[in-house]
């Protein structure tokens, strides 16, 4: 069978020759531009952008987006030549949407995943994969399941999905919740200028969040040191996330 056509070079442009379609219709949030850019930066620049004789983009706008903002002064691309506009504007939805009607087999995904995670030569950031935390979740349950029948590469997908959560409580978080400070003796005052105040004083909190808060706290969200009008608050209400 003889195609109408087939690529047969590609070539650097400078991104300031590149101008993206006014029409188009896809659209592409924050999340998924930080995605592009991880995957940039683990693989490199693997899928070239297909321009047409102007220069004008048919595919590859979140790409040309993030190698914009990664500071890329050239990119490759495809000349497109022989299509209409008609044509053109076809192609820039089919190759969106014939994508998407892509499935996965959930078994494989798994399995590779786990690979990936084996894998003793790489440490890739897991947004340049493009799953998000709660859809490795989802597999960390049909691991989990597989495992509980003998499935063996199910656990490398589990620890996968345990090395995510991991990432996830680097970041220090506050233990308990806090709103705008009110007229009340029970809660303890901190020193923001936004003046917010614990309203979980009697919450339970586990001892470790405590001892991490009052490590990673800000300066300006330390205690105050109990003045005249503070002095009948309740030492327990006062030394909330001290302890």
């Amino acid at each position: 069978m003889t195609l109408p056509w087939m690529a047969a070079k590609i070539l650097l442009r400078p991104v300031a020759e590149l101008r993206p379609h006014a029409g188009n219709a896809r659209v592409h949030s924050a999340g998924q531009l930080e995605q592009i850019k991880a995957s940039m930066l683990a693989f490199g620049f693997t899928n070239p952008l297909l321009v047409d004789e102007d220069g004008v983009l048919i595919a590859g706008h979140g790409r040309l987006e993030a190698a914009s903002a990664l500071g890329m002064a050239k990119v490759p691309v495809i000349v497109l030549r022989h299509l209409s506009a008609a044509q053109k504007e076809a192609l820039r939805l089919a190759d969106n949407r014939i994508a998407e009607n892509a499935t996965w087999d959930q078994a494989l995904l798994r399995d590779a995943l786990a690979a990936v995670q084996a894998a003793q030569d790489i440490d890739i950031d897991l947004a340049a994969l493009g799953f998000s935390a709660d859809e490795l979740a989802d597999i960390l349950a049909a691991a989990g399941d597989a495992v509980s029948d003998g499935d063996a590469p199910a656990r490398g997908a589990v620890r996968l999905a345990r090395r995510v959560r991991r990432r996830r409580r680097r970041i220090p978080r506050m233990p308990i919740r806090f709103r705008r400070a009110r007229s009340s003796p029970a809660l303890a005052t901190f020193g923001c200028s936004a003046s917010i105040a614990c309203s979980a004083a009697t919450a339970p909190t586990p001892p470790a969040w405590r001892a991490s808060w009052a490590r990673s706290a800000p300066r300006c969200c330390s205690p105050r040191r109990p003045t005249a009008t503070s002095a009948t608050t309740p030492p327990a209400a006062a030394t909330i996330g001290m302890r």
